[in-house]
């Protein structure tokens, strides 16, 4: 894609947002089953849809850079626009529920209350957050604070001070080996959020003209670092194929134009992001309710279609009213459309 390309929809970036969104989906289902005891295994490597999508999330940070050359104020207004709202109503729901029954939200650890509404990372395996997947939405929200600040600083380099900032927090983290004591400092140097200037990295290769031949070595280095199974180095064995199926997906893009229903699906994967753990909750619990037998296959399916159906509904009747308000932010629209968005 060039950079001069505005206005345009990458589709086939839309479509590997829906493969993530169903990945992690899918991912969540079988953990579910497996808690259970319905299945031995769970997909695991359904999670790497989340750097999947953290790789993009950095991809799309670029093109805004290039092509709509931001503000601060603005930057950050736009993200807030996206992403609170509907966060922050799941959240709100989370919270009742959580009064109500603790045992609907949590049953595991602890639950972080006050880092779920302040987006404060914490330290794996600490404390889980009222929305199950917050944790991703921290990282987030961290990198585009960072990509504020890197505005504020100089505007013309806020790609490479975004990458710099992020990059030496993350080398921070892998000193530390995630063995600080402080669970917040654990928590805000993992190194995941390498993958952020991967996504960065990726749009300055797809702008070179040897693009194809970079995503050639890339691809072929990632065959080598990936594990189907989550890894301590997850930035470099999950991280490292995100980024080539990302440079992939964005070549591909100049052969296949054409919207379809998975473009749809991943235009709607920030929604089905964050709701399909409460539509999982609420078939098994509904299953439950009606003493009906909870089996992996049927329960399966019916959880993955409501969880897809679910996320459609929330941006429809959601995200879009939302979205129409008047509210402080940019009036024009970025033709991108991320779940992190």
């Amino acid at each position: 894609m060039k950079s001069e390309d505005k206005g345009t929809v990458i589709v086939t970036l839309q479509w590997l947002r829906a493969l993530s969104a169903v990945m992690v989906i899918i991912n969540h289902i079988t953990l579910k089953e497996k808690k259970l005891g319905i299945v031995s295994s769970a997909f695991d490597i359904g999670a790497i849809g989340v750097d999947i999508f953290f790789v993009i999330s950095g991809f799309m940070m670029a093109h805004i850079f290039y092509t709509k050359k931001p503000t601060a104020k603005k930057f950050i207004l736009d993200r807030i626009k996206r992403i609170l709202p509907l966060y922050y109503l799941f959240t709100i729901a989370s919270l009742i529920l959580l009064l109500i029954s603790p045992k609907i939200i949590n049953t595991d650890t602890k639950t972080a209350i006050w880092q779920s509404f302040l987006f404060i990372p914490l330290k794996k395996g600490e404390l889980t957050y009222l929305v199950m997947v917050g944790w991703t939405l921290c990282y987030e929200v961290m990198f585009y604070l960072i990509f504020t600040i890197s505005l504020l600083i100089k505007k013309e380099a806020a790609l490479y001070t975004a990458s710099f900032i992020t990059l030496v927090i993350s080398m921070y983290g892998i000193l530390l080996g995630g063995n600080s004591s402080n669970i917040y400092i654990s928590g805000a140097s993992n190194p995941i959020m390498i993958e952020f200037v991967f996504g960065m990295a990726a749009y300055e290769i797809s702008r070179l003209r040897s693009s194809l031949l970079v995503t050639i070595i890339i691809s072929t280095l990632a065959i080598f670092t990936f594990t189907p199974s989550e890894a301590d180095d997850r930035y470099v064995s999950w991280g490292v194929p995100s980024l080539a199926l990302v440079l992939i997906a964005n070549y591909a893009e100049k052969f296949i134009t054409k919207k379809n229903w998975l473009s749809y699906i991943g235009d709607c994967s920030y929604e089905i992001y964050l709701s399909h753990i409460y539509a999982i909750g609420l078939i098994y619990y509904s299953m439950k309710i009606f003493h009906l037998p909870v089996d992996n296959q049927p329960f399966l399916i019916i959880c993955f279609i409501f969880s897809i159906a679910t996320g459609v509904i929330s941006k429809n009747q959601i995200s879009e009213r939302i979205k129409r308000m008047n509210l402080p932010s940019a009036r024009k629209r970025y033709s991108f459309k991320l779940h992190s968005e």
